[in-house]
């Protein structure tokens, strides 16, 4: 802080003063501020701040002043010209902001950031105090009854602020009203949480109440990349993308949504690894077999074992890709990151984060696809007949159970009702038998009653 004779009751600064080049463009800059402010006839309160930092003009090359007002009765930083909005951080990742009160939240976070900056420039009062462990409650109770709350921390960290919160408040009963330290943790905190209602459209009709919710209503459509890619990656990336898009939600990510997230990928690529490491020893052990490599008989290889080399190499390439992305992911589960979508986007991530089930899948298919040649080109009728009944209950389970627990909603409800109507198509062609109307009866029931009971589910959430 420095002292002054002039109008202006403080002035901060953190700027070297031991440096008598910038001491003296500071006190030129104090004289050209007192002047100016006599000249005008402007009236400065005296809790007032004022705060002088040295610049390089980008035009000319040459040093200037930058200052800003901070009122400790209004809470607000001003200045006595006209301000470019543009110039705060955050800005330009905010758009539609018009209400003059949503700019108040904004104006009042570099407040309090000015607070934490210099916290010498206020005592610490219980009406600071008690606002801030309100939001603090307030931001635990919500999170405790919401998963989708909208507070960028986790009720750990906020039970650590409150904690540190009400031992500031003892402090401040005791009567040390002149504690920095306290100042700058208050003002810090104070600064995070007044931003977030900036972020949320804070009092505003539109205002955001989940973190996965969009204040712009804009619909996220997919680009014809993910639109391709996705069948042949088994829908993965749109799995994904429906997780990134909601964290994601206007551009904004918070540490509560991240870290999970990226928990839970870091543990199922953990699980594809092991998987595609028994499938690779599968691989292995089934080429071992002397029916199957009968390289020494004939010139060249056999369909089954082209098909257990691709799926080798399916299972290499999926254990490849899980340990780079654990090894790339793991640092990231303690906060969240705009790295990732500022260089690939969204739907890349989603793409390259889908790689590792992708190859494990087709590394199985291809797999079962050589098991399979094996049993139907060496084999008598009896076997094919036994292993070819197998296979379509086998895969008559696996489309009853994907046709069931298809994980989409309306991105993917055109591929389940072309998969439906072509089910169905087959399924007319059969031939027809008494069980086979039982059976048509029983499945309408069961449908009926399963889709009942998820209109019933979704229509208790909407309330």
């Amino acid at each position: 802080m420095i002292t002054s004779r002039c109008l202006l009751p403080r002035i901060f600064t953190d700027i070297n003063l031991y440096d008598s080049d910038k001491l003296e463009l500071i006190t030129k800059f104090m004289v050209d501020m007192e002047d100016y402010i006599r000249a005008m006839g402007i009236n400065i309160y005296l809790n007032v701040d004022l705060v002088f930092d040295l610049r390089r003009n980008p035009e000319d090359g040459n040093i200037c002043c930058a200052y800003y007002f901070a009122s400790h009765d209004d809470r607000s930083i001003f200045w006595l010209d006209d301000f470019n909005a543009n110039y705060f951080d955050r800005w330009d990742q905010i758009k539609g902001v018009t209400s003059a009160s949503q700019v108040g939240h904004e104006v009042e976070s570099q407040y309090w950031y000015h607070c934490q900056l210099f916290p010498t420039c206020r005592e610490m009062d219980m009406k600071i105090i008690n606002e801030l462990s309100d939001i603090l409650i307030h931001c635990i109770g919500d999170l405790i009854t919401s998963e989708t709350a909208n507070c960028p921390y986790g009720i750990p960290d906020l039970q650590q602020m409150l904690s540190l919160t009400n031992s500031i408040k003892e402090t401040v009963l005791s009567g040390n009203h002149q504690s920095p330290s306290s100042v700058s943790s208050t003002s810090r905190f104070m600064f995070i949480f007044v931003q977030q209602r900036f972020y949320d459209f804070h009092g505003l009709p539109a205002a955001r109440l989940e973190r996965d919710k969009s204040v712009y209503g804009t619909e996220v459509k997919r680009t014809p990349l993910v639109i391709l890619l996705s069948p042949l990656l088994f829908f993965a990336p749109d799995i994904h993308l429906a997780s990134l898009n909601k964290i994601w939600g206007d551009g904004l990510v918070s540490k509560t949504s991240w870290a999970p997230f990226i928990k839970k990928l870091n543990i199922d690529w953990q699980d594809l690894i092991i998987n595609s490491t028994v499938l690779l020893n599968a691989n292995v052990a089934f080429l071992a077999i002397q029916s199957v490599d009968d390289s020494s008989d004939k010139e060249g290889r056999s369909p089954a074992q082209i098909f257990s080399y691709i799926s080798i190499i399916a299972s290499i390439g999926s254990i490849i890709l899980g340990l780079l992305l654990i090894r790339k992911n793991r640092s990231k589960e303690d906060g969240a990151t705009t790295d990732a979508k500022k260089y690939t986007g969204l739907e890349t991530l989603a793409i390259m984060y889908s790689l590792p089930y992708a190859l494990l899948m087709w590394a199985m298919v291809t797999f079962l696809s050589a098991f399979s040649l094996m049993c139907f080109t060496a084999s008598d009728v009896t076997v094919r007949m036994l292993v070819g009944t197998a296979w379509l209950a086998i895969a008559g389970f696996i489309f009853w159970c994907i046709m069931t627990s298809w994980e989409g909603k309306q991105g993917d409800d055109r591929w389940y009702m072309l998969l439906s109507a072509l089910g169905n198509k087959v399924w007319q062609r059969l031939p027809r038998a008494p069980s086979v109307h039982v059976v048509e009866k029983i499945n309408r029931l069961s449908w009926t009653k399963t889709r009942h009971s998820v209109d019933s589910d979704e229509t208790a959430v909407d309330v």
